[in-house]
């Protein structure tokens, strides 16, 4: 097991391990090719599915299940993804769980389900370094909503919001510790493999990739890609 635990943290430093360590024992079973990785993507299907029908019936009702999946199972970029052996199937159904958790805290008022976002985002963290940018929109609109509503509530006061405070940073310790736990001793690895996202995502080329004014582009980029509409469906849901 230590050198296992080795092997993961120096083989490729400049990678999150989580996918890795997910196709090893398929790797096992298929050998060292794409069926290990295609495996994996159906075991992650009927989760990908379960998880966003979950996410419709809690925000639209029982009935929003099936028609959540019926319109999630035919879209043509996930199905293409789904036959990839890349870190994006894994990605997509992390990002579902995170969101699910997120609305299963009820505004972290449930300490078990906050625990299960927190670890959810720790694995994301662990499966691709930009995770984070996909759901950190939402995660603060529903945890300024849950202070917000903490503080309206009658009679609670600034006493209110102690509980939603501990509820998120017991996410955040566990999502932390998680991440941590990689891109601490690994933190020169990441940031050079960042330098070369930033450079992909950019047009041209960028000399100096860590300037504020592409970190700003890179950031802007990435959160248009993936946490617009998830914001404005939290703020509606939330209102």
């Amino acid at each position: 097991v230590r050198a296992l635990i080795h092997a993961i943290h120096h083989t490729d430093p400049y990678r999150p391990p989580l996918f890795t360590v997910a196709l090893l024992p398929l790797s096992y079973v298929f050998g060292a090719t794409m069926a290990a990785g295609l495996a994996l993507n159906v075991i992650l299907w009927p989760i990908l599915l379960l998880a966003t029908a979950a996410v419709a019936a809690e925000l639209f009702g029982e009935r929003a299940r099936i028609l959540a999946i019926l319109v999630l199972a035919p879209m043509p970029l996930l199905v293409a993804t789904s036959h990839t052996t890349l870190q994006d199937f894994p990605l997509v159904t992390l990002t579902v769980l995170v969101i699910l958790s997120a609305l299963r805290t009820r505004l972290f008022v449930r300490p078990i389900a906050s625990a299960a976002l927190g670890l959810t985002v720790g694995l994301g963290t662990l499966t691709k370094a930009s995770f984070l940018t996909g759901v950190i929109g939402p995660l603060t609109v529903l945890a300024l909503a849950a202070l917000a509503s903490r503080v309206r509530a009658a009679g609670s006061g600034w006493r209110g919001v102690l509980l939603p405070i501990r509820n998120i940073g017991l996410a955040a310790g566990i999502a932390g510790a998680l991440t941590c736990a990689w891109y601490v001793p690994n933190f020169a690895a990441t940031v050079a493999f960042l330098k070369s996202q930033f450079a992909a995502n950019i047009p041209g080329t960028v000399s100096a990739p860590l300037q504020p004014l592409h970190l700003a582009q890179f950031a802007v980029v990435q959160v248009g890609y993936m946490s617009v509409l998830a914001v404005l469906l939290f703020i509606v849901v939330l209102a």
